[in-house]
């Protein structure tokens, strides 16, 4: 073997002749790679790895210390025939082939012996520079390969075989048990057992490590319990309901469903209990050091309840308006920033969760992947979707982050968001080239405009119109993809007329919205989704019951009215439903079954048919209720 790189160390070596006269030691170099010239000959011995320190860190084992004697012309590898020892076994040992290992802070010196020649070399194993901690997940034998906890948190009844390395010379080098001590400062939290931490209950601890006159502690931490899934009927209900809401969206955007899992769930409940005894509003992270304290990010608290150990992709959102889930996935569909998350078509799996208890009410939802998929990443979302309806004219913004941080004019009340996203999966960003919106007459809306990596929100600078169809068309391009355009449209809801207080969004004051006039037992009023229907001649109410004149109410309600004066019967129509009514017949037959009713309809003396309005807008699918303080019949068809 030839070692003509070199770099000068001191070693003290000794020739020994044949008579045994001693010849006085020479200065040699070790072998690493520079283009050094060795000008000496003799034996000596070099680390193997090039390094010119005669420094081992603790713990380490250098493969392998070279004996080699070298001559004008090449060097000659000895160690196959070599003798190697340590003059300090204590601090390290050297084994047959020259692999030397660091056991303890200290000085010793390596000899090896061939035939006649001789060659030392000092070896000091110094303190460590410092400590390194971490707990044993698992050990995959196949792989050959460690994986190690990522936090420092550990849940009750858990246990993890711990490892200590030692911060040297030569890195970060593993230890064994005897090299150093070990202690928890709580073991009421975590006591070390068989070279295991235990987690016994809630609390913190600091693991503390020795290493001769080297010390460092480590802060681990056992949260509460992970929290039991609800057995509420009325909570699963709720969330049912929050569930479909979303999905229903997501079908009409044609995205796949999420998936509820009652994993997830419980970690939302898990953070929504946080909430309600810390009371941090939007605050996604948790601290070690509150109550009820369970998972620092929305990723640890879905690997705590087993959701999956490494999901992909995880994300959260939260509303604190109600503690009914369904009106927070309504609030939060309705926030532009939080709506991208709940409609990215990415996530795959949610779990919802509310508190109920004090002013901290919130409803919280976890989302995530296990995988992400190349196909979920194409997709570009709109929302309001095509053709959508009932969509809300304003939009007061609370949400945090804001999204129009940039435009510090910006009123609290605007017009209803407009967003275009991908999935925040996607790695390209998005740049928006033109946007605009118009109404039904062609005349554009003014708008701000906030653009994000994956997607751009525009809100409308002020109200939109009841009942008017607003067109959208926009430009855009991810970076790298090819531009693209959007054209689609959606329509505002009609003005809700239902007397009381209600928040007048021009304003931001409470008012109170009375009926257009004074309504009573001959003139019945009867509002239809909110909007009051004037009818000629007056509703009325006989005998407990409210009849209404035929023709006003049934086609506002999209249904097909007949008159067959020879047999004096109504039929009324809509979709598959068939009612058919007999002048002065408490029988009327529901898509040819009888039914029996409570008042039989009758001809006016004005000659007006009268039919009882609760039956037949119940027989068409709608919910009828009675406001008996203002004389009003309600007839709700969403």
């Amino acid at each position: 073997m030839n070692y003509k790189k070199l770099v000068s160390i001191v070693a003290f070596t000794s020739l020994l002749t044949s008579a045994s006269a001693a010849v006085s030691p020479p200065t040699v170099s070790a072998y690493i790679p520079y283009e050094i010239q060795l000008t000496l000959e003799g034996p000596y011995l070099v680390r193997s790895d090039g390094r010119n320190e005669t420094e081992v860190g603790l713990g380490n084992t250098v493969n392998y210390f070279f004996f080699n004697y070298q001559t004008q012309d090449e060097d000659e590898f000895l160690n196959d025939k070599a003798i190697f020892t340590s003059s300090n076994p204590s601090v390290g040992v050297i084994d047959q082939y020259g692999n030397f290992t660091a056991l303890d802070v200290g000085t010793t010196t390596i000899t090896a012996t061939s035939d006649n020649l001789i060659a030392t070399v000092t070896v000091t194993v110094p303190e460590p520079r410092d400590i390194s901690f971490s707990l044993v997940q698992k050990i995959d034998l196949d792989e050959n390969t460690v994986v190690e906890l990522n936090d420092n948190v550990v849940r009750i009844g858990e246990s993890f075989p711990y490892q200590v390395y030692a911060v040297s010379v030569d890195g970060y080098i593993p230890l064994p048990k005897d090299l150093f001590s070990i202690s928890s400062s709580n073991p009421e939290v975590i006591k070390i057992v068989d070279g295991k931490l235990v987690a016994i209950s809630t609390g913190t601890s600091l693991i503390k490590v020795e290493i001769g006159y080297v010390t460092r502690e480590f802060e681990y931490h056992v949260p509460v319990p992970m929290p039991e899934p609800t057995t509420d009927k009325t909570l699963l209900q709720q969330i049912d309901e929050a569930v479909h809401y979303i999905n229903d969206i997501r079908e009409k955007l044609g995205i796949r469903p999420l998936t509820f899992n009652m994993n997830m769930h419980q970690a939302a409940q898990a953070h929504a209990n946080y909430i309600r005894v810390n009371g941090y509003w939007g605050l996604h992270d948790e601290f070690v050091e509150d109550q009820n304290f369970f998972g620092m990010t929305v990723f640890d608290r879905l690997r705590y309840t087993d959701y999956h150990p490494y999901p992909m992709k995880t994300g959260e959102v939260m509303s604190f308006s109600s503690a009914d889930p369904l009106i927070g996935m309504k609030d939060l569909i309705d926030a532009p920033i939080h709506r991208k998350s709940l409609i990215d078509p990415a996530y795959k799996d949610i779990g919802v969760a509310n508190n109920t208890v004090g002013k901290n009410i919130a409803v919280v939802a976890d989302l995530a992947s296990i995988t992400v998929d190349e196909k979920d990443l194409l997709p570009i979302v709109l929302y309001p979707y095509n053709n959508q309806t009932d969509i809300s004219r304003y939009w007061i913004n609370s949400e945090i982050p804001n999204p129009l941080a940039e435009y510090p004019e910006a009123p609290r009340v605007v017009g209803y968001p407009i967003t275009i996203s991908s999935s925040t999966s996607k790695k390209s960003k998005l740049k928006t080239i033109s946007a605009m919106i118009t109404d039904d007459s062609g005349k554009s809306v003014d708008f701000y405009l906030t653009q994000g990596s994956t997607y751009t929100i525009l809100i409308p600078k002020k109200l939109l119109n009841y009942e008017t169809k607003y067109n959208v068309t926009y430009r855009g391009q991810f970076e790298g993809e090819e531009e693209f355009e959007r054209k689609w449209s959606f329509t505002t809801e009609t003005e809700d007329f239902t007397p009381g207080i209600y928040l007048d969004p021009e304003t931001l004051q409470l008012k109170y919205k009375a009926p257009p006039r004074e309504f009573s037992k001959d003139d019945v009023g009867v509002r239809l989704n909110g909007k009051y229907i004037e009818l000629n001649p007056k509703a009325k109410v006989i005998n407990g019951n409210t009849l209404i004149p035929l023709r006003g109410v049934f086609e506002a309600m999209n249904a097909t009215v007949k008159w067959d004066g020879s047999k004096q019967q109504v039929t009324i129509t809509k979709g598959d439903t068939k009612v058919l009514l007999t002048i002065g017949e408490k029988i009327a037959t529901v898509n040819n079954k009888q039914v029996n009713i409570s008042i039989a309809p009758f001809v006016s003396a004005e000659n007006s048919t009268y039919v009882p309005l609760r039956f037949v807008s119940e027989a068409l699918g709608a919910k009828v209720e009675w406001e008996a303080k203002h004389w009003t019949a309600v007839i709700d068809q969403k």
